[in-house]
């Protein structure tokens, strides 16, 4: 289930990436992984956990985004033109099970 305090600040330019963790190391996410992102200037990717288990790591390109520190979510937003890449590896280090997304920030 995700918080209504989470959910209360999307917009509907925002990119939700929700994903969930097996035991294993596999991850179901709904947004495929290898998948191209553009976005604009200002626009936002969430990303959200479905369940609790296995710990992750995520790896982004912070030429190209600012991350909240202080929100309870991992939200990226776009600060500059350019591309780069936002990555979830389920238990700190699983290269085979990884997630990988192509960032391209255009305007």
């Amino acid at each position: 289930m995700i918080c209504e305090a989470i959910t209360s600040v999307w917009t509907n330019a925002d990119i939700i990436i929700s994903y969930e963790i097996l035991s294993g190391g596999k991850i179901i996410s709904s947004i495929p992984s290898n998948s191209l992102l553009n976005l604009k200037k200002g626009q936002r990717i969430f990303l959200i956990r479905r369940n609790f288990g296995p710990v992750e790591k995520v790896m982004f390109s912070s030429d190209i985004f600012s991350f909240d520190f202080s929100s309870p979510s991992l939200i990226f937003t776009a600060i500059r033109l350019g591309k780069g890449y936002l990555t979830i590896e389920p238990n700190l280090y699983d290269p085979d099970n990884l997630i990988y997304y192509q960032i391209e920030v255009l305007s």
